[in-house]
């Protein structure tokens, strides 16, 4: 009978730890990865929303995102999400999309920066989620902010997959 050394016993040990852990985590959109900033729940009717003040002991780059949750038919919710995946894809179509939003950074009264986003543009994709990506600004250490969003057309058909207004930061981790 063989012998298995301490060592073969501790690494096997640690590998099976590691894939417990890991994989799950992988399998949910890399979230240990990423934690976002600022997750709220959203309405996509015309409207406005805004989010709790947040700010940064350095600067960073944050993305502003709509998540939802794939409840409808793939090309579907990249129709009506506006996420394009290249000129030659089979999920693009020539409606307009539903989802429409101009935001603005405020740093108190001051807004810091602002975009829009009424056209199709990239996303992201995991098995249980879709992501619009909205725009992206850079945050100063030591300020606070807070993103306003007006949506601008009426969304509510996407509010079936439990939209999500997500500010994170472009760095790997936290």
């Amino acid at each position: 009978m063989r012998r298995l050394s301490r060592l073969s016993i501790i690494a096997s040990f640690a590998w099976a730890c590691g894939a417990c852990c890991l994989v799950p985590c992988a399998l949910a959109g890399f979230s240990f990865i990423r934690k976002p900033v600022i997750d709220i729940p959203v309405s996509l009717a015309k409207g406005t929303v805004w989010t709790k003040e947040f700010g940064s002991k350095s600067s960073e780059t944050y993305s502003v995102i709509i998540r939802a949750q794939r409840r409808l038919p793939f090309a579907d919710m990249n129709c009506m999400m506006g996420v394009s995946w290249g000129e030659s894809s089979s999920f693009n179509c020539d409606r307009e999309p539903l989802l429409q939003a101009d935001w603005w950074l405020k740093e108190g009264d001051r807004v810091a920066d602002s975009g829009s986003a009424y056209e199709r543009t990239g996303g992201a994709s995991t098995d249980h989620t879709l992501e619009k990506y909205l725009g992206h600004f850079h945050g100063q250490a030591g300020h606070k902010y807070v993103v306003e969003v007006r949506f601008i057309s009426d969304g509510s058909a996407l509010n079936a997959t439990n939209p999500h207004l997500i500010i994170e930061t472009n760095k790997p981790w936290d």
